[in-house]
């Protein structure tokens, strides 16, 4: 989850600063044969790009909400 808002390579620069804040919950088991749990989360990410190396129309900080579902 690093700025899952934008795309792969799309916050491109020197100075890069990143945060987050996550919340989950487990919400069951995977199906039998499989390990592990089943999670639903919420996540609030920020960012910031001192000089970007490639264009883009975004300046300052830099938000993204990831709600997701995930085993």
């Amino acid at each position: 989850m690093n700025m899952s808002a934008y795309a792969p390579g799309q916050l491109f620069g020197d100075d890069i600063h990143y945060s987050h804040v996550r919340v989950e919950r487990i919400v069951g088991t995977l199906p039998m044969g499989l390990r592990g749990d089943m999670r639903m989360g919420f996540a609030l990410e920020a960012g910031r790009v001192g000089v970007p190396y490639a264009e883009t129309a975004r300046t300052g900080a830099l938000q993204s909400v990831t709600l997701y579902v995930g085993g």
